[in-house]
């Protein structure tokens, strides 16, 4: 249930959600966006939060908007930044490809430097009318780590007699 003003005419509020991102430090413009200031490891899950101050839908893009209709740049933004719903908390754990890893890749773009740029709009229809940005750095420094198995079947789960062989294939982080 969304409390909708009838004189609602202010797009939401964009702030980065500290608690969801506590891992991280935090450099914030206000109302510009933030910067997070620690290098993500390589193959790392990138933990990333949004507060609005009130009931909003939020999408995000790598690549800056090129228009100036905030109604047309929100809805040709190819990602739900989190959910498709009006939330307050807007939290999505990316899982960065091994290529964005790579020597080449890390040269491409600024020494592994990398922006996402979101909008947000509420139940009235109001969109932030430039894109906030979130900023992040990955570490070019070599992957030592492990693989490791970020999802399994659940334990206590049954194969039916007779059933006929299947491949089965476990992400991992490597």
């Amino acid at each position: 249930c969304v409390n909708l003003h009838v004189n609602d005419n202010n797009s939401p509020r964009i702030s980065p959600d500290k608690d969801f991102m506590k891992d991280y430090q935090i450099q914030e413009e206000s109302l510009k966006g933030f910067t997070i200031n620690n290098r993500i490891q390589p193959f790392t899950p990138v933990k990333i939060g949004l507060i609005t101050d009130e009931a909003a839908q939020c999408k995000f893009s790598n690549k800056p908007s090129e228009t100036v209709n905030a109604n047309e740049v929100f809805d040709s933004m190819e990602f739900d930044l989190g959910s498709s719903f009006l939330l307050i908390n807007h939290n999505i754990t990316l899982a960065l490809p091994s290529e964005l890893a790579t020597p080449q890749v890390l040269e491409l773009t600024n020494n592994g430097q990398h922006t996402l740029y979101v909008r947000c709009k509420d139940a009235a229809g109001n969109v932030n009318g430039k894109d906030y940005f979130i900023r992040f750095s990955i570490d070019p420094a070599p992957d030592f780590s492990p693989p490791e198995i970020i999802s399994a079947i659940k334990s206590g789960s049954f194969v039916n007699s007779g059933a006929t062989p299947n491949s089965v294939n476990f992400p991992i982080v490597d």
